[in-house]
């Protein structure tokens, strides 16, 4: 008689362990996923960085075509005009299309560069919190299995005590 009371709370100790490893089964795919997300979201910011770097060197490049032309369009009206193309007001005209053309460059360039190293660092940092949160649901998950042990050494105890 003893054993047939005995038989629900073993059947109920069961039940229990199986649904805390289901429960943990479940959490260690979430986690799994998680990590996958991270990494495909990490991917996606570092193939943005790579674009803002070769758009600011098309940028640079389209600046120093601009400037280029701006003296060149400079230096024919000067020498239309009559005026000595290397010295005087002339030169320095020209010295500042190039120095405006090539500040521009640099901005370009060091803003694109400054967007990369920004999503560059977004994507570590994805990837990062990808971990933290998947390490977090496989803690879930082992304690999930513990207490279903638990509950089930418990239930089983409480049937033979």
């Amino acid at each position: 008689m003893a054993f047939a009371a005995a038989i629900g709370p073993i059947i109920g100790a069961i039940a229990s362990l199986a649904g805390a490893l289901i429960s943990a089964s479940a959490q260690k795919q979430a986690a799994d996923d998680e990590e996958r997300a991270a990494k495909w979201n990490a991917a996606r910011d570092r193939e943005e960085a790579s674009y803002a770097q070769a758009s600011g060197a098309l940028e640079a490049k389209q600046l120093k075509r601009e400037a280029d032309q701006a003296a060149s369009r400079s230096r024919a009206a000067r020498a239309q005009s009559g005026l000595a193309g290397g010295t005087g007001s002339g030169l320095l005209l020209e010295e500042s299309f190039e120095s405006k053309g090539g500040f521009n460059q640099r901005v370009a360039v060091f803003n694109s560069n400054r967007e990369a190293k920004r999503l560059e660092n977004q994507a570590d940092i994805g990837v990062y919190e990808g971990k933290v949160r998947a390490n977090a649901k496989r803690a879930q998950a082992s304690a999930s299995i513990i207490s279903g042990f638990a509950g089930a050494a418990s239930a089983i105890g409480g049937a033979f005590g």
